[in-house]
């Protein structure tokens, strides 16, 4: 039979039961870890709307230094043309 010692640690009076406890403590900790940095990197490792690995193609870095003035319509013009030749050649 149980004595009270026994009934009011729920059966962890023992070393064994102890040992038990801690191990089971330690196993729910590393599980929550590994839950959250798992959760964690998914959202990095989503494919972005550039491609999949999230670089800018030449033709999106062309487009901008249109955008922004650092190239003027021929310019812009010739470069689209050879990217697009060498493409197709390529």
């Amino acid at each position: 039979m149980y004595d009270w010692e026994d009934m009011l640690l729920f059966g962890m009076g023992s070393e064994r039961g102890w040992i038990g406890m801690v191990v089971f403590v330690v196993l729910v900790l590393l599980g929550g870890i590994a839950l959250v940095r798992g959760l964690a990197a998914t959202g990095d490792a989503r494919p972005r709307e550039r491609g999949e690995t999230g670089t800018r193609t030449a033709e999106e870095l062309l487009r901008e230094h249109y955008a922004r003035g650092e190239t003027d319509s021929a310019e812009f013009q010739r470069r689209l043309d050879d990217l697009r030749a060498s493409r197709c050649n390529g």
